[in-house]
């Protein structure tokens, strides 16, 4: 619910001092849980069975973040969580990047890394909520494309030029733990001059009693709930198998069956042609839906999401080493990715509406975070077993999934 603009005028005047630094900020840490962690640990001789392992329990803070989101809430308020998140994320990376450079610290690795996710999962919610409770209705209109485009900006930045930027200073320094030192550690000063930024210009919240009710009951109390937990959890299994594993795949030498890029190739081709093919996709997706709903292009975006999953055992058994060819490659599997993303999306917005809105919103993002641990988490054990050919055949069947449920989206966008 948007404030009165006569109460506080210069919350209102002033929006773009903070709205697009707050939502980079916001990418960034996920991006270095999600995705980064996995390129570290295997730069520093870590397996794919473990890797997997490891940074998949990464989502969890996303899987509790309903539970957790309540009571934060009532404990402080959401500037205060931003900036307090902001400033502990900082602290994580710091002490990340001293932990880098000597051998045998895996395990405070690993402790920086689930500060961070816990930290990033509470920033998430509290960035929205703030966001929502400072700006009128008709400034939240006007500012929502800012949020995601900077959000996509902050991906690009932190999939792509943190790598390329690693990558460079790993052929500079010529040792590994140096280079990730350093663009960890700069990483974090960064962080913290944002933290310490957004102290100083974010307007204050004026503390109003959080007295939204808990919707998790009527949640799973509502009609056909077997079937839409079902649908969220399984409709991305293709995507949870390969999330992990397509990040090995581009970094493992050739001798083991990945295509040997360098952080640098990595970076250009996942980090950069891969996030604009997401983000063309997305924007493509909801042009798309919201000028002519979700059922008429479900099957074609059904498609797009499934079918370039093909493209990895493409790339097995072809042997494909053209880095070009690469790009196109990776950029087609994240369109049709970004395509059927936001379909998703738009279904967990169908599911949201009513009195408990963002609190059914939460449980949604919840559970798709866990259709993404809980396939992670086994992904790096059945590609050791099975190879990489044989693994991404599986993946591509596992699409059958999807087909499967989707009727379950279709029977009720039909009647919406």
């Amino acid at each position: 619910m948007g404030r009165n603009p006569s109460r506080h005028p210069r919350m209102l005047d002033t929006p773009w001092t903070w709205i697009p630094s707050l939502y980079f900020t916001e990418g960034i840490p996920y991006v270095f849980v999600m995705t980064i962690s996995a390129m570290l640990f295997k730069r520093l001789g870590m397996d794919n069975i473990q890797c997997a392992f490891y940074t998949s329990w990464l989502y969890l803070p996303w899987v509790i973040q309903p539970v957790w989101t309540d009571i934060a809430r009532r404990l402080h308020s959401d500037r205060w969580w931003i900036w307090m998140t902001q400033l502990l994320v900082g602290i994580a990376l710091a002490s990340m990047a001293f932990a880098v450079k000597m051998p045998g610290n895996t395990a405070w690795i690993l402790a920086c890394l689930w500060l961070i996710a816990f930290s990033s999962a509470t920033h998430d919610t509290a960035a929205d909520y703030y966001y929502k409770d400072t700006l009128s209705t008709e400034k939240q209109g006007l500012f929502i494309g800012v949020r995601s485009k900077v959000y996509y900006i902050s991906v690009i930045a932190g999939q792509g030029l943190i790598l390329m930027l690693t990558g460079g200073l790993e052929t500079y320094f010529r040792d590994i733990r140096q280079a990730w030192f350093t663009t960890i550690g700069c990483l974090s000063a960064c962080i913290l001059l944002l933290a310490l930024y957004h102290l100083l210009v974010m307007p204050r919240n004026y503390h109003t009693e959080h007295t939204e009710k808990s919707g998790t009951v009527a949640f799973f109390r509502q009609k056909g709930i077997g079937c839409i937990l079902i649908f969220i959890l399984l409709f991305i299994l293709p995507k949870a198998l390969t999330a992990k594993i397509n990040i090995f795949f581009l970094i493992d030498p050739i001798s083991q069956g990945g295509l040997g890029l360098s952080l640098t190739q990595i970076g250009f081709a996942q980090g950069t042609i891969g996030i604009i093919g997401l983000s063309v996709g997305s924007i493509m997706s909801n042009n798309l839906i919201a000028r002519d709903g979700l059922r008429k292009w479900f099957g074609l975006i059904l498609l797009c999401f499934t079918l370039p999953q093909l493209l990895y055992v493409y790339i097995c058994y072809m042997n494909v080493t053209n880095f070009g060819l690469i790009c196109v490659f990776i950029f087609i599997e994240q369109y049709g990715y970004g395509l059927g993303l936001t379909a998703y999306f738009y279904y967990m917005l169908h599911l949201s509406r009513g009195e408990h809105e963002s609190h059914y919103y939460s449980i949604c993002t919840a559970l798709m975070a866990l259709g993404m641990t809980i396939p992670g988490i086994f992904s790096g054990w059945i590609q050791t077993y099975l190879g990489y050919n044989a693994f991404y055949i599986l993946a591509a069947v596992s699409g059958i999934v999807t087909l499967a449920v989707a009727p379950i989206l279709y029977k009720q966008i039909k009647t919406t």
